[in-house]
């Protein structure tokens, strides 16, 4: 929450105790704006990109869960997963960077670099499931820098290159024996969902009326599909459905009984993956586990991604 939104947040509950009379909805926005909790991340996860965590080297992990910052945050329901599925679970995760190895643009060139590292620690450790989690929209991806190489001196460019390098992701992993699973994105609001609640807030407005449209969200969701084209109908791929948890038949509210489910423009709050904690750990619970030694070493220098 940053200084100026604490600032309106107290300003409209100053307001509130001052007027006694005022309508219900002040306050009810000043509880919602306070609800616009990010979600604290379990660094006692293994991380594969810096070998922090409870990771085990040489051991096999049940499912890496592999995407940008979407991914990292799902850290917050790793515990209960792995309590529900028996299952040793780690993730592969860089801010902003799409899980697709041999993309490469120019305005993020680490991802491209990081992609391919993590992708060869995959190669060299044993991995049941791969869950993929991910925005999927950003320009950085599918605008017309972007770029792969297709081979004998063929460059694929934008939208089609990510769509080329998911196709060759999912093949090399499937080539491996490896489960895929991709996750559903989330919705993206124009305006940071806590700068909304606090003009709310400000100007005594209900907050109900914060939210996506269902066809803009599905027009959103087009991106995505292009993706992973016929991945799913072929078996190539399952998807984790997640956007009937967001969205209604007409809207995607981003506030739902008066606790905001997002705190920026597209990442949950702890509201947020509190809806989505059922859906996860029944997919939890359907993760082939290997049932060998549960020990729990940390992980050394040669069990680390090399840094970008």
């Amino acid at each position: 929450m940053t200084g100026l939104s604490l600032a309106v947040l107290l300003f409209a509950m100053a307001g509130v105790v001052a007027g006694r009379g005022l309508p219900q909805r002040w306050p009810s926005a000043a509880r919602a704006f306070a609800s616009t909790q990010r979600v604290p991340v379990d660094n006692s996860i293994c991380d594969v990109v810096t070998g922090k965590g409870n990771c085990l080297p040489g051991q096999p992990l049940d499912l890496l869960i592999w995407g940008d910052s979407h991914a990292y945050s799902i850290s917050y329901l790793v515990r209960r997963m792995a309590q529900v599925s028996g299952a040793r679970i780690g993730f592969a995760t860089q801010p902003a960077c799409s899980p697709l190895p041999g993309l490469r643009t120019p305005t993020l060139p680490a991802c491209a670099v990081g992609n391919e590292a993590i992708l060869a620690w995959v190669d060299h450790h044993s991995v049941r499931t791969i869950l993929i989690a991910d925005l999927w929209i950003g320009q950085e991806h599918t605008g017309p820098l972007a770029t792969v190489d297709a081979g004998d001196g063929v460059a694929i460019h934008g939208l089609d290159a990510s769509v080329w390098a998911m196709r060759a992701l999912v093949s090399h992993l499937r080539a491996a024996g490896i489960r895929v699973v991709v996750e559903e994105p989330t919705p993206v609001f124009k305006v940071p969902v806590v700068r909304q609640l606090s003009r709310l807030a400000a100007a005594g407005q209900p907050v109900d009326q914060i939210g996506l449209s269902r066809a803009a969200y599905d027009q959103q969701q087009q991106v995505f599909k292009r993706i992973i084209g016929d991945l799913a109908d072929t078996g190539q791929i399952e998807i984790l459905q997640t956007g009937d948890l967001y969205c209604g038949a007409a809207f995607c509210p981003a506030v739902r009984n008066g606790v905001a489910l997002f705190w920026d423009t597209n990442h949950l709050s702890v509201a947020g993956y509190e809806i989505l904690a059922p859906r996860l750990l029944d997919f939890a619970r359907t993760l082939q586990v290997n049932s060998s030694d549960r020990s729990e070493p940390r992980a050394d220098a040669s069990d680390m991604v090399a840094p970008p």
